[in-house]
């Protein structure tokens, strides 16, 4: 290593030693999930690498760049085998192995049931199949759907179920740029979904449920029907649910879309923030603690035991639990008289996260959080500094902000590839809604504590839903500023890199004047634009069509250049939930802005030229008289289409038949009949995910 490059970097080293497991750690995991090493190459890997390492020890070869490589060749091995071990997919008794259409299943409610729509929704643990009177044990979550009635309502926490309803896997939507559901599903262990009907289970009684995930439930929903008592509006209650809790099953999604917008849903997402608040509290009131015997070691006990039920309480996601582990680290050292860096403290957070589940590694909470508390260790007192001003008060709000800026920092790359857009607006907002979130929660936590009392939960109430009404109107106003965001960007994961690499450059370059930083970060700069200018190139010439797969509903996108016509439903036509989820990442992806959209003919059909391939939409049965010798590549068959298959391909010719996803599946098989029969490609984007070709 270079004198420059150890003068960057060994600081770091000396400070979080644990770095130089954790980074090899996060490549091992990366490998083992892109590329699948089986186990025998893993087993032969290990083996070699032991003898090496022992070879080394005895013979006068051993160096500490040879020990430091071995060091780092164990640690992505041991990253590999976490993947290995931790994928439920591997696991003998797992239920993907056993399960068959025909057996009965016998599982287990994990969780209260919350409700969906006209649907309870929970999370269930499968114990049993049940095929003929022989039962299998079995291992793995499935999330379950149970209609709302007069049975769902008594439905709780260890509530034991049984079934014969054919489990459905959990699968994509297959539209272009769209969340991987998939993926997120199978890293939480759930790789099926079932929905059911009152006649179609069957409830045998309740599984003695573990004792302290029954009083967190109990805790959780005291303090949600509280909310709900003495916070009028519900819009107010479901943000006090999500503030203090974490429970978004009441939270408005538009209203979550602003703070987004805004630059402040780190205030919705418990997270650091959060358990800081309380951790400030605790320290405050058990003060006193320290005078007595012992005390400095009980209080710290307390400390840790509350942040670690808050946590557990609110779901244990990886930004929170990040932060139990960090403060864990700060109070147990302080009750000892030990100090740590935030580095350090960041490393053994993030090893133990990891460790314990190496697919937090893809949580987007998990992501931000580690990279917006090391941007604010790395550049927070030094902007702070560089800032300075002599007033007392203003100095606080100018620290506010520089620490608000400078966790933007490292988070910008992450921010751009997740969420293709950046607020421009965060200082303004977070200006003001942090102070503002940090008194509500205290609230929050003061009306969950005394609302018993007369008369008080009734002023605490009013006070929580005033405060929050006052911070969602100041969101909403900030967010109709003009200019207030960048959006419809897309970042793909080579982008986020060289960005980040571009970011870590000028940082470094802020902080230390190393010439080595400026040319990386030229270099980095010099290749994001060509890369950019690439994708700008390519999507000036493209040429798409995209049937959408949107549950109960047509949405069809047609890509000329930077151009896209739309066609479908109304309520997709505006901008809503609707389109911002199944439309927007599609078109961000293909850089696509300029739009036309097209209602369908009167007559129930559209027949559309594609460079030089034919499409012909039906939404109505039209007379298939009309299409006697028509010749189109595609047919793309909508719900109020109900004409006969047979019939209506004895007129027409095509060469592949789209069914959308507002298409009833009970006229499938019709379609899917006529089809082999002619020898037609046959797509149901229900099925099969959404439908794209170039033309």
């Amino acid at each position: 290593m270079s004198t420059r490059l150890k003068t960057l970097f060994i600081p770091v080293w000396k400070e979080a030693p644990l770095i130089r497991f954790l980074v090899p750690l996060i490549i091992g995991i990366i490998c083992q999930w892109y590329l699948s090493f089986s186990n025998p190459i893993l087993i032969v890997s290990s083996i070699i690498l032991f003898f090496t390492t022992m070879l080394l020890y005895q013979t006068k070869y051993k160096s500490t760049y040879r020990l430091g490589l071995v060091f780092f060749i164990a640690c992505v091995l041991v990253g590999c085998w976490l993947v290995v071990l931790k994928d439920p997919r591997n696991w003998n008794t797992h239920v993907a192995k056993h399960y068959q259409s025909t057996q009965t299943v016998i599982a287990t409610l994990q969780e209260p049931v919350v409700k969906k729509g006209n649907n309870y929704k929970t999370i269930a643990s499968i114990q049993l199949l049940d095929s003929n009177g022989n039962k299998m044990q079995v291992t793995g979550n499935i999330i379950m759907y149970v209609a709302v009635d007069s049975l769902s309502e008594k439905l709780q926490y260890g509530s034991i179920l049984v079934f014969k309803k054919q489990l459905v896997s959990i699968t994509n939507s297959g539209n272009p740029g769209g969340f991987d559901y998939k993926r997120y599903a199978a890293f939480n262990n759930l790789f099926y979904q079932v929905f059911l009907k009152k006649a179609e289970y069957v409830v045998t009684g309740v599984k003695d449920a573990n004792a302290v995930r029954k009083m967190l439930f109990v805790t959780r929903q005291y303090a949600i029907d509280q909310f709900r008592k003495s916070i009028p509006n519900k819009t107010e209650a479901g943000m006090a649910e999500a503030l203090l809790l974490g429970y978004k099953g009441d939270l408005d999604k538009q209203l979550v879309e602003s703070y987004a917008n805004t630059g402040v849903v780190h205030i919705i997402a418990i997270s650091g923030m959060h358990l800081g608040l309380i951790y400030g509290l605790l320290f405050f009131v058990l003060q006193p603690l320290e005078k007595r015997k012992h005390g400095r070691f009980i209080k710290g006990l307390i400390i840790i035991t509350a942040l670690w039920l808050f946590s557990i309480l609110t779901g244990a996601a990886p930004s929170i639990t990040r932060s139990a582990i960090m403060f864990s680290i700060i109070v147990a050292g302080s009750s000892f008289g030990k100090t740590t860096t935030i580095y350090n403290s960041l490393a053994v957070s993030a090893v133990a996260l990891l460790v314990y589940n190496p697919f937090n590694l893809w949580d987007v909470g998990f992501q931000l959080s580690y990279a917006a508390l090391l941007s604010i260790a790395v550049l927070g007192d030094p902007l702070t500094k560089f800032l300075y001003v002599p007033n007392k008060w203003l100095q606080k709000i100018v620290q506010l902000l520089a620490i608000t800026t400078a966790a933007q920092a490292f988070t910008l790359p992450l921010v751009l590839y997740h969420f293709h857009q950046f607020p421009l607006s965060f200082l303004l907002t977070n200006l003001l809604a942090v102070p503002l979130s940090s008194l509500i929660l205290y609230l929050l936590i003061a009306l969950v504590t005394f609302s018993w009392i007369p008369f008080v939960g009734i002023i605490l109430g009013s006070c929580s839903f005033y405060s929050i009404k006052l911070m969602n109107w100041f969101v909403l106003w900030v967010e109709q500023i003009p200019y207030s965001r960048i959006d419809n960007i897309y970042f793909s994961v080579l982008h986020t890199v060289v960005c980040m690499i571009f970011i870590v450059a000028v940082t470094t370059l802020f902080l230390k004047r190393n010439a080595l930083a400026l040319l990386a970060g030229l270099s980095s700069l010099l290749l994001l634009i060509l890369l950019l200018e690439i994708q700008f190139y390519q999507t000036l010439h493209q040429q798409k069509l995209i049937v959408y797969n949107i549950p109960r509903a047509t949405g069809i996108d047609i890509f000329n250049g930077r151009r896209y016509t739309f066609i479908g439903d109304s309520s997709l036509r505006q901008k809503n939930f609707l389109q911002n989820f199944h439309l927007l990442p599609s078109r961000i992806k293909s850089r696509v802005s300029w739009q036309e959209n097209r209602l369908l003919d009167t007559a129930g059909f559209i027949l559309l030229k594609l460079g030089d391939k034919q499409l012909l939409i039906l939404d109505k049965s039209p007379d298939v008289k009309q299409f006697t010798g028509l010749q189109t590549d595609y047919l793309l068959v909508t719900k109020n289409c109900h004409t006969k298959a047979a019939l209506l391909l004895s007129k027409l010719s095509c060469t592949t038949i789209i069914l959308d996803g507002s298409y009833n599946t009970r006229y499938l098989s019709q379609w899917k009949n006529a089809a082999d029969s002619l020898h037609l490609r046959l797509h149901s984007v229900q099925q099969q995910g959404a439908f794209v070709v170039n033309f």
